[in-house]
């Protein structure tokens, strides 16, 4: 999701750091400066961002934060197998949601093909 065109927000937790380097906060900075040089910063008012707020919260934190805050989950992504409106059901993402939201019990409204 961008905002405004200067701020990303990556919704990454505590438990994707696990899925490679690139789940870290340094590879976000590192992001950040590169856009920023490549744009030589003139056509921005502020530097570009990623968000990662979430990047030291575990899953159930992030769900009950959801929750707490009525996020509407049927119009969050986790799959990364498919790219349109429906999450596959099958890849290691799908999977763990439907666990999460199972565990946790809490109602997953996704849509799954599988």
């Amino acid at each position: 999701m961008t905002i405004n065109g200067r701020e990303y927000f990556m919704d990454i937790h505590l438990e994707d750091a696990v899925l490679g380097p690139e789940m870290n906060r340094i590879h976000f900075d590192t992001i950040e400066r590169s856009i920023d040089i490549a744009k030589s910063n003139k056509f921005r008012e502020k530097p570009f961002k990623i968000l990662t707020l979430f990047i030291n919260k575990t899953k159930p934190e992030v769900l009950t934060i959801g929750q707490h805050l009525g996020v509407p989950f049927k119009k969050t992504w986790s799959c990364t197998a498919t790219h349109d409106n429906t999450h596959c059901g099958k890849c290691a993402a799908c999977h763990s949601r439907k666990r999460e939201f199972e565990k946790y019990g809490i109602n997953d409204p996704t849509i799954y093909l599988h």
